[in-house]
């Protein structure tokens, strides 16, 4: 008569089983960087312009070159109306705060890779160069009294804002919502990445 007991049996583990059930499959490591779903919220493409959900993140690559993200920079958007403009008429400080009152805002974080994350940091130098430059130049117009130092620095300080909106940033939002950002200025390669009209 054998002696043979089941308990005795020697049971071989699956690779990547779990000790408490060695049949169970194999669990994966791998952790993708794809994120067009993240958290409750989505990330698709319609055209040239990025959608996503407030709640979304976006997949963790550059947005320039959908090369591997190497540092990820949080921006504060915030949107209006393009008719709001008309206000300006009414005159500066009125548009100011009816825009301040009524804009959308969303802050979204926005992945660079290395060579983008350096090209912005030298284009934001330059850009508060530019603003250091006015500065001075209204200084020295108040020393030396003279009005062609003032205009200088006045056309400088218009250069600076006007490089930073164009050079420094990131991307444009096209509209703002309760629920959804719009944004252009995304790479075609990063667009082709994501899924179309939130599929």
């Amino acid at each position: 008569m054998s002696d043979y007991k089941p308990s005795q049996l020697t049971m071989r583990q699956a690779p990547g089983a779990t000790l408490e059930n060695p049949y169970s499959a194999p669990r994966s490591d791998y952790s993708g960087n794809s994120r067009t779903v993240a958290g409750n919220g989505r990330v698709w493409h319609e055209g040239d312009e990025l959608v996503m959900d407030k709640d979304a993140e976006l997949p963790a690559r550059c947005i320039k070159c959908n090369g591997p993200e190497s540092k990820r920079v949080l921006k504060k958007l915030s949107w209006h109306s393009p008719w709001l403009y008309l206000l300006i008429f009414a005159g500066l400080l009125v548009y100011a705060i009816v825009a301040v009152i009524v804009s959308k805002r969303a802050k979204v974080g926005i992945g660079l890779c290395a060579a983008h994350a350096q090209s912005r940091q030298r284009k934001a130098w330059i850009a508060w160069g530019l603003f250091g430059a006015s500065v001075l130049s209204f200084i020295g117009s108040g020393v030396a009294d003279s009005g062609a130092l003032a205009g200088i620095g006045f056309l400088v300080l218009i250069a600076s804002g006007v490089f930073c909106a164009l050079a420094v940033r990131l991307v444009q939002p096209v509209r703002i919502d309760d629920r959804q950002v719009r944004l252009k200025g995304v790479c075609r390669d990063y667009l082709n990445s994501l899924n179309k009209f939130g599929g």
